[in-house]
């Protein structure tokens, strides 16, 4: 699937043989061939053979433009993919593909022709109609994609070609930044309860708004082994903030950028060895960030620290930040631990799950409720005191003995308990267990679990 997405003449190749629309494409090795094709299809695109994010994408209108990155493309010994410019009202759409399935999609726009979040576009979080629905699918059927990002693009007169198909849009990085997108996307898509989920939406925050979130942090962690880590837990709460109306993913966002930097990390070892590595190299410079980034996203219920409060200025590193704020704060009890919790709680109970051959949305679940059940959920001790977070702590412990999402008596308890979580103000949202089972997942995504599914 990988070199089947990788590169574009294979991909456009077997859209075209399923009979989708497609961008008239000529590829060839010489610069009069590539200017024949250019005086043939007038406006064009010229694009490398292998590539992703909009780099080293050239629109030629004239030919005096035409003959001179043609003779540089020749320079280079490069084969010339031209593609066909279609006429379009400056935004398209990715649909994101998951196992048969499009579980979310974005409407990028930019005011020129490249509408690459990575070049500068915008997002927002769009529905598509059937007929789109459709052909996201056929496109990653066409590749033999289980899970891709499809690129469609509504031309002024109605029609809608694929533009690409993304199952690897990079190299190593970009599998990180979309192992966190994707992981992302399938923690918002379980329906926890007392969290949004498509059948579920809080006052401010929308199942939508979770989507774009997951889509605007993927640059960022995809340059996660290039820039320092508060850097990189900066850029993507930053990049959310462009997409979505309030906090949506603070927490998750701490949770993985340590874990992108420990994948990208160089050198033997594990996952989690990487990671007490990274965890251990962190800087003050690297605490600045992180508190620059919390006081942005503003998250509920934050209240005040003695000791390096993030409302001033920190004067210790990013995990001796996290230390001392362990006893209050489950993301930061991570960060002392070496992750302890995901890594022995979290992510052994998912593959467990999908051994078991659970659907992945109910493995979700089944974790998320044996981390509630586990410890109370921080956030709503910090809003609520700490008998309320005990005691939603019990209630997921019953569910769990009444066998969660395995029996139809667990199903009920979760329906119960849901409606329980739920108030006008969401102060009972075990928003800290969300995202230490979004952690949960990414672990497994890393180690290969999505490829070994039921």
């Amino acid at each position: 699937t990988i070199e089947r997405t990788v590169d574009k003449l294979w991909t456009t190749a077997l859209l075209e043989q399923a009979g989708l629309r497609v961008p008239e494409t000529v590829v060839c090795e010489s610069p009069d061939a590539a200017l024949a094709a250019f005086r043939a299809l007038g406006d064009v695109i010229v694009k490398p053979l292998f590539g992703s994010m909009g780099l080293g994408m050239v629109r030629v209108t004239d030919e005096e433009m035409a003959f001179r990155v043609f003779r540089t493309l020749e320079t280079l010994r490069g084969v010339y993919y031209v593609q066909q410019t279609i006429d379009h009202a400056g935004c398209d759409v990715r649909a994101f593909v998951v196992g048969g399935r499009v579980i979310g999609a974005i409407e990028r726009s930019a005011p020129g022709w490249k509408t690459n979040l990575a070049r500068g576009g915008r997002a927002r979080a769009v529905t598509l109609t059937s007929a789109q629905t459709e052909l996201a699918l056929a496109a990653a059927r066409a590749v033999r994609a289980d899970y891709a990002g499809v690129d469609l693009l509504p031309a002024r007169d109605g029609t809608v070609y694929v533009v690409e198909v993304n199952a690897r849009p990079a190299p190593q990085a970009a599998d990180v930044a979309a192992a966190a997108q994707l992981a992302c996307l399938l923690e918002a898509s379980a329906p926890k309860p007392g969290n949004v989920s498509p059948f579920a939406s809080f006052r401010d925050t929308t199942y939508e708004d979770f989507l774009a979130s997951a889509a605007a942090i993927g640059p960022a962690l995809a340059l996660a082994g290039e820039r320092a880590l508060g850097a990189t837990i900066r850029a993507a709460v930053e990049a959310t903030a462009r997409w979505a109306p309030s906090n949506t993913n603070l927490g998750l966002v701490l949770l993985l950028a340590p874990l992108a930097r420990a994948e990208l990390r160089p050198g033997p070892g594990t996952l989690r060895a990487r990671l007490t590595g990274t965890l251990a190299d962190t800087t003050v410079a690297d605490a600045r960030d992180a508190y620059v980034a919390i006081r942005s996203a503003a998250p509920g219920g934050l209240g005040r620290a003695s000791e390096q409060d993030v409302a001033g200025t920190p004067t210790v590193t990013l995990r001796e930040a996290m230390a001392l704020a362990r006893d209050r704060d489950a993301i930061a009890r991570e960060y002392a631990s070496d992750f302890e919790t995901t890594f022995e709680i979290g992510a052994p109970g998912l593959r467990r799950a999908l051994s078991d051959r659970l659907a992945w949305r109910d493995a979700i679940v089944e974790v998320y409720l044996t981390l509630l059940a586990a410890s109370p959920d921080t956030l709503i001790v910090r809003k609520l005191g700490t008998d309320a977070g005990v005691t939603v702590q019990r209630r997921a412990r019953a569910v769990v003995d009444a066998g969660g999402v395995r029996t139809m008596a667990g199903r009920d308890a979760i329906a119960a308990l849901d409606r329980e979580l739920r108030d006008e103000a969401n102060t009972l949202n075990p928003g800290a267990t969300a995202d230490l089972t979004g952690a949960a997942i990414y672990v497994v995504l890393l180690e290969g679990g999505w490829h070994g599914r039921p």
